[in-house]
Order: structure tokens, then sequence, then C-alpha cells
């Protein structure tokens, strides 16, 4: 495996802060910059439930106790938010971003890329809201009904128009693994991507979040029109491997095509990321970070969030920010492949 692979349990979410980090956040200054002003929060997802619930419960933790306006930018996996912050925010500490994961990688791994856009290491990392588990399932007629059998049945696979996980999923599977999808990227979402699937004008659909298709279309799978064929995370899932869902890990040909699929799957450690802009000054990052995590343990923000079917499984601004730097100083080659992983 890479020097890439972060091991889940190695981002488990720290409780305990320190009093001397608190006490920065606590600061005079600090408290007299924030009160009486608004933090703009720049959602790079058409839903904005994460970043709408989050940034209200942060804003009884920072200092000054602002209030939170929210500008809706989402598009191309929130690269255009990540664009926003980076290079029309002042950086000064009274902007944030909810991103998605693409946003973060895609400079890196995406051919095309975002290199002239934004730098995703200039970006400062407040934490990650939930970590993901991506599922490949399909029609249970169709010519595969597991991943042994997708490795030497073709079958045709739907994708979002735009990009994302489900393509992105879908031509890792066929680069680095073998699969015989054929791709048909003309869907507008996941939910349209469902419907063409119920009315068989594919036959499956990868890179769908487990926890959101626990959410959505469960009944799918205890109806038995679908089967889940493989499941794609840094760890295997609990509860797929309780329901005998093979990981993408058992399949891997190589070395260097294992180390280039640890490099995709390290951003589903960050499902929910939270940035502020380059040049944000020190002590504005401490009282973001501290609220941020402070409202992941907080218990009204954890019953919201439950009310709300958002999954919560954060990790910290620290840890985010070590990782971020981890990921690009991947060795060229396994950049390349995990390049290649990703041409259509």
């Amino acid at each position: 495996m890479s020097s890439i692979r972060v091991h889940t349990a190695a981002l488990a979410f720290v409780l305990t802060l320190s009093a001397s980090f608190s006490a920065r956040a606590a600061d005079v200054d600090i408290t007299q910059f924030y009160t009486g002003k608004t933090i703009t929060v720049i959602v790079g997802s058409e839903n904005a439930a994460y970043a709408r619930i989050i940034g209200r419960h942060m804003a009884a933790y920072i200092p000054g106790k602002p209030s939170m306006e929210f500008d809706m930018l989402p598009g191309r996996g929130s690269r255009l938010a990540a664009a926003a912050i980076s290079r029309q925010s002042p950086g000064d500490g009274l902007s944030m971003a909810a991103l998605l994961p693409e946003a973060i990688m895609s400079p890196l791994v995406d051919p095309s890329g975002d290199q002239a856009e934004y730098q995703p290491l200039d970006l400062i990392y407040l934490g990650s809201a939930s970590t993901s588990t991506y599922v490949c399932i399909a029609d249970s007629e169709a010519p595969a009904r597991n991943f042994e059998q997708a490795l030497q049945r073709p079958m045709i696979m739907g994708a979002a128009a735009a990009g994302g996980p489900s393509r992105d999923s879908t031509m890792m599977l066929i680069n680095l693994l073998g699969a015989k999808f054929k791709l048909v990227q003309r869907y507008r979402d996941t939910a349209q991507i469902l419907n063409a699937l119920e009315h068989g004008e594919i036959q499956g659909l990868c890179g769908y979040s487990w926890s959101r298709m626990k959410r959505q279309s469960f009944k799918l799978l205890t109806d038995n029109r679908v089967n889940i064929l493989v499941q794609f995370g840094l760890d295997p899932h609990p509860e797929l491997t309780k329901l005998g869902v093979p990981s993408v890990w058992k399949f891997v040909k190589n070395k260097r095509d294992r180390a280039a699929l640890g490099l995709l799957a390290s951003s589903l450690v960050f499902a929910r990321p939270f940035v502020a802009a380059p040049g944000t000054p020190r002590a504005q990052v401490n009282a973001l970070r501290v609220a941020f995590e402070r409202t992941m343990r907080d218990v009204d923000f954890r019953s919201d969030a439950h009310r709300n079917q958002l999954i919560i499984a954060p990790t910290t601004g620290e840890v985010l920010q070590r990782l971020i730097k981890k990921i690009y100083d991947t060795p060229a080659d396994i950049v390349t492949r995990a390049r290649e992983a990703h041409r259509g």
C-alpha cells in the first residue's frame, strides 16, 4: 500500500482541546474582531444541508458570535466554490467554503485539472464533517450479479454528465480493476441515474454513497431489485462486509495499482470538508477550527444532524491539513497511474 494510505482508525476525531489552543481562540482581540460581523459560507454543493446546519451551530462557538450567511455556488464538483474562496475572498477570516472532495483531488488526479484556478495546498482546512464509502450497484437482472462476474460480463453503467463520483468510480473500476463496464454519462444527478436504472435504460451505478443509499433507496436492496457488487473505501465498511459485499482491495492486481487506488480512496476520509481562504490569519484559523471541533461534539448539533439524516464522522482541521499535504506528496508515477484511472 502506498505511503499516502491513511487508516480510518488513525483519523479518529480528537475531542480533547489543549488549554493554550482554547485560550488563543478566546482572545479578546478575536472576540472584538468577530463581534457584529457576518461570516459568508460559500456552498459548493447542490445540497446545502451540511453547510447550513454546521454553520448555524458553529456560530455560537466563534468568539463574538458572528452571524452566518450562505452563498450557493455549486458546479463542477464544488470546484467553482474552491476557486471563489481562493481568488475572491480577502482571507480575513470572514469567509469559509463547504466543498466536496472532488475540488481537493481534481487538480492532482484529474487529467484536465484545475491548476490555474486554485491550489488545494493553499487552502486552510477547518475540518471535515464526515467520511464516506461508495458502492457499485446493479439491477438484479443485469448480466453480472457480483463483481467477479462484472470482470467478465459487459454491463451499461450510468453517470452524471458533469462527472463526480458516479463517473470517476466507474472509470477507476474499468482502468484499475478491469471491470467490463460501458459508461453512459448523460444524467443530471444520482436521482436521475436511479430513475434510468429502474426503467431499464442502464444496468448499474457506481460511486453511490452507502449512507445516501440507506437514506434514500434502501428499499431497492430489501426488495431484491439491485445487488451491491463492490464497496470502495480505505477500509471495508462493517455493515457492507456483514452483507457479504467485497472490498475493491480484493481485486487489485499489482502494487502500483494498489497505490493509485489508495490515493483515490484517500478522498473518502474528507467527504464534507470546510475550508478558509489562503492567507487567513492564524488567530482566526484557530478560532474557526476550535469552533468546528466543538460543534462536531455538541449534543444539539448531533440531534439536529440526526433529524436531517446527516452522517457525522468528523476529522479535525489539523489532521486534514496534514493529510492533504501527504496526498500531494505522492510520488509522480503513482499520480500518473491515478490520472490514467480517470481517463475515459
